[in-house]
């Protein structure tokens, strides 16, 4: 053994021991901190995540209601016209008839107007073929997003459903995590 070098003293009754156990025991106090912070944060991430998750759902679900009212608002607004459509075309053409333009009631003749109403009514049902495409996207998102996220939606009738079942004794299988909205 090499004996040149002086051994140093490790006993815990020296200066530098104590020293070095007490720098390493704050070291090791301030990472425990550190990483209960760090815990600490993520799980309010997680529920900040968890929460902005079903916000986005909600919102996405609102989305699909709001095209689908659309479309029913556009679809009787066509069916209107096709009605005053089929009628006019079996009509005089030199008959009166009463066209509403913004507030105003004209008079006009039916070869005046029924050019404009089958106008507007081909126009609504364009309208409406894209709002039927643009609810198919929605949907399909819509879709995605709950399958990625696991998102079981239940409706008023199912929660009522196992309320009752749970009350009455009966237990049901348990079904995989996910969000619950």
């Amino acid at each position: 053994p090499n004996t040149d070098t002086p051994k140093k003293d490790w006993s815990p009754s020296t200066p530098t021991t104590l020293l070095f156990l007490l720098l390493s025991v704050l070291f090791l106090f301030s990472l425990s901190l550190s990483l209960s912070h760090s815990l600490t944060h993520s799980l309010k991430m997680n529920e900040v995540s968890h929460q902005t998750i079903i916000n986005q759902y909600k919102e996405m679900c609102a989305e699909v209601q709001q095209i689908e009212e659309k479309i029913r608002e556009h679809e009787a607004e066509a069916r209107e016209h096709s009605l005053v459509y089929a009628t006019l075309k079996n009509t005089d053409e030199s008959r009166t008839c009463y066209r509403m333009v913004g507030d105003v009631l004209v008079e006009r003749t039916v070869k005046e107007v029924c050019p404009a109403v089958k106008l507007n009514l081909d126009q609504l049902i364009e309208l409406i073929d894209a709002f039927k495409k643009k609810l198919k996207v929605k949907q399909e998102e819509t879709e995605q997003f709950r399958e990625k996220y696991k998102i079981q939606s239940k409706s008023i009738e199912q929660v009522q459903r196992e309320a009752q079942a749970n009350a009455g004794g009966k237990k049901e299988a348990a079904e995989p995590a996910g969000v619950l909205v």
